[in-house]
């Protein structure tokens, strides 16, 4: 995230999951919305693809929703856009294996509380959705992803990045300390 985000020579990055697809003209909704007042950061509503094929799914959008128009608190899944200057100012992502999003964002919400900028989540129709894959929902239900994802939640802030992955994907995080000159490499 932080080599695309630090090397990015436009004025505005875009961070985009592989499994979420953006609406049509997504580029000048972005554009349009960071334009506006005070404006530094932004995300689109979130939508599960094919929501009515998973049992519970619209209930998963509605929450989704609920959430980002009470707390202002969008995910990663729902794509977040916010100025090159604001992403430099920050210092990027965090380096951490888990939750760089959320930790983001989490930033991002400090600062609007600060009134040092805004973090706007779109509302309204198909235009401004997020169209994130299904595929986790399908295979695991409903209920068991939202558990794990609340779970993962309370760990992250119970014992950090680090101890969060290992329990989650049960295996030990090797860290990008040191490994710098691979990672380029491998980038190239």
């Amino acid at each position: 995230l932080n080599v695309g985000g630090g090397g990015a020579r436009g004025d505005v990055v875009t961070f985009c999951h592989a499994d979420t697809s953006l609406p049509v003209n997504w580029d000048v909704r972005v554009r349009e919305t960071l334009d506006e007042e005070g404006v530094e950061a932004m995300a689109f509503m979130f939508q599960m693809s094919n929501v009515g094929d998973i049992t519970g799914g619209s209930g998963v959008t509605t929450c989704v929703d609920i959430r980002c128009r009470l707390f202002n608190l969008p995910y990663g899944d729902q794509t977040l856009s916010m100025r090159k200057g604001t992403f430099d100012w920050i210092g990027g992502y965090p380096n951490q294996c888990l939750m760089e999003d959320y930790e983001i964002i989490t930033f991002l919400r400090k600062r609007t509380m600060l009134g040092l900028g805004k973090l706007k989540v779109l509302t309204g129709g198909p235009n401004v959705m997020a169209v994130c894959s299904n595929r986790r929902w399908a295979k695991n239900g409903v209920r068991y992803v939202c558990t794990k994802n609340a779970e993962v939640v309370e760990e992250y802030h119970n014992f950090g990045a680090k101890q969060c992955y290992e329990k989650y994907y049960g295996r030990t995080w090797e860290g990008t300390e040191g490994r710098e000159e691979e990672i380029d490499e491998a980038l190239k």
